[in-house]
This record gives C-alpha cells, sequence and structure tokens, in this order.
C-alpha cells in the first residue's frame, strides 16, 4: 500500500512539474516555426500544374483497386525508378495490356536494387531501352533508399526540381520491410531535400516535421480513416478537422497512439507538433 502511494504521489508531481514546462515548450514552437503546407491529393490525382514528383515503384503488386492511381502517378512523375522486384511488377502489368496501350507508356528512367530476384534479361531488355541500371553493393543499405540516392543525384545533374517523391511500396507484406518503410520516410525525404510520401494499396503516409502544418483535403476522403503516430519519442499534438481532435495530447508507446480517427467534412485538417510524427490517411478508393 505504501509503494502504492508513493508511486501515485509521484505521477501526480510529476503532471504538475511537466504542464507548465509543456505549455513552455508549445508557445516556444509557435513562436518558431510557421505554418507548413501539404497538398496529398495533388499526389492522389488532383489537377495540379505545377506539381512535380519521383516515383519510386516498390514491390507492390498492381491491383484494381490502386492501378488506376499508379498508372497516373507514372504518366505524370518527372523521374522514374522500379526497385528491384518493382521491375517484375512492372513488367507483368506492361505486359498484361494491350499492344495499344503500351505505347504512350513512358519507361522507368532508373532500375535499382540488388538484383537477386531479378531475371538479367529483362534488365537488359529495360536497358536497351534506355533506362540505367544501378546495381546496389552496399548491404546495410535498403534497395529504396539507394534508388532514392540515384534519383537525387539524376535531379541535380539534369538541375530539375521536385515537389516531393512518392514511393509505392507493399505495406501488407512483412513488418520489419514496413519499419524500413517508416525509416525511409526521414532518411528519404532527408536525401531528397523534400518530403516523400508512401503509398501502399489502401493507405498514403507522411512524416510531419516539429511544428504546425495544414493539410488540404477534399470532400473524396472525408470519413476515411486516420491517424497520427509518434516515432521515436513522446509527441504532444493539436489538431483540428479529425472526428477525435486532440489539444496538447502526448502520443507515445506505451501510452496512447492516434489510429482509428477519421478525417471530417472541412477541406483542411491542421495538426501541432512538437516532436515528428508519421501522419497517415485512407485513399478515395479504400474501405
Amino acid at each position: 500500500m505504501a509503494v502504492n502511494t508513493i508511486s501515485d504521489t509521484w505521477r501526480v508531481a510529476r503532471g504538475v512539474v511537466s504542464y507548465p514546462l509543456s505549455m513552455l515548450h508549445w508557445g516556444s514552437m509557435k513562436f518558431r516555426y510557421g505554418v507548413k503546407e501539404w497538398h496529398p491529393m495533388s499526389v492522389l490525382g488532383e489537377e495540379d500544374p505545377d506539381f512535380k514528383m519521383a516515383l519510386f515503384l516498390e514491390s507492390q503488386p498492381f491491383h484494381e483497386e490502386n492501378r488506376n492511381i499508379i498508372l497516373d502517378l507514372w504518366k505524370r512523375a518527372k523521374l522514374r525508378a522500379c526497385v528491384d522486384q518493382g521491375l517484375i511488377e512492372w513488367d507483368h502489368f506492361i505486359k498484361s495490356l494491350e499492344e495499344a496501350d503500351r505505347s504512350d507508356i513512358l519507361m522507368p528512367d532508373i532500375i535499382s536494387g540488388d538484383f537477386k530476384s531479378v531475371d538479367p534479361d529483362i534488365i537488359s531488355q529495360y536497358q536497351s531501352r534506355g533506362a540505367k541500371a544501378e546495381k546496389r553493393e552496399d548491404r546495410h543499405e535498403t534497395d529504396l533508399h539507394h534508388a532514392v540516392k540515384i534519383i537525387k543525384n539524376e535531379l541535380t545533374a539534369r538541375n530539375q526540381k521536385i515537389n516531393c517523391g512518392v514511393a509505392v511500396v507493399n505495406a501488407n507484406d512483412r513488418f520489419d520491410h514496413t519499419m524500413a518503410f517508416v525509416n525511409e520516410l526521414f532518411q528519404g525525404s532527408d536525401t531528397l531535400e523534400v518530403p516523400l510520401y508512401l503509398l501502399s494499396n489502401k493507405s498514403l503516409t507522411w512524416r510531419l516535421p516539429t511544428g504546425r502544418h495544414r493539410i488540404f483535403l477534399n470532400q473524396s476522403v472525408h470519413k476515411k480513416w486516420s491517424s497520427i503516430i509518434p516515432v521515436g519519442q513522446p509527441a504532444y499534438v493539436t489538431t483540428t478537422g479529425l472526428r477525435w481532435n486532440m489539444i496538447m495530447q502526448r502520443l507515445e508507446f506505451g501510452g496512447v497512439i492516434s489510429t482509428s480517427n477519421e478525417i471530417g467534412d472541412q477541406k483542411e485538417v491542421s495538426i501541432e507538433c512538437d516532436r515528428p510524427v508519421l501522419f497517415s490517411m485512407g485513399l478515395p478508393s479504400s474501405a
């Protein structure tokens, strides 16, 4: 009983002390950071002539519910990379089309990976059509990050600018691969020097850095699920535009994390966070 009393007293005291400190930190953050705007609907096909991106096609199979989005991204991308088994998926998709439908589809600019599971004849076939093949030699590097670095170098060589990178990934496969994709949201964004989005079969996910954010949406994603996930450290989060909004909510693993939330019916969601978090949302075509 005495141990429980001491423990409870300590928790109360810690809360009394930490709350004003959190308020001070929050006020400092508001002063230091401007508002960053996000336009995920441009990724998902909304018309925006100024929107420029690089596309990374990982090992995501083409399904009826995602093939139109992927094909639209492919046509709009300024640079296209097939990442290891992504080349196999792309080759299967291309060969499934009628001959007349293939003519206006551009080839990948880059094919990369360790190529252990890719037929050398397929690699040679795409090289003969103008794709650059870049083999990954560093075993400490993921295929996706290797591709991100190559695309960054290619953008620099061409003196091209992009708004973001989009990696089409299979997030329904192995958990360790999923965590590697999450890590790439941090590594890849820093390497590209622009945001990196992860597009899976049913979700779009990206990293929100410390600060204030406005996410512009449209009615096609109203009532779709959303989540805000802290990564590596606790984060205090305030939101508007969600079904269950938060005011200085502490999010952390071992405590509260915001999953299975819902996008409201406004045109934007606002999020303030004192540490980087992941924002994930359902696609217009997903359940």
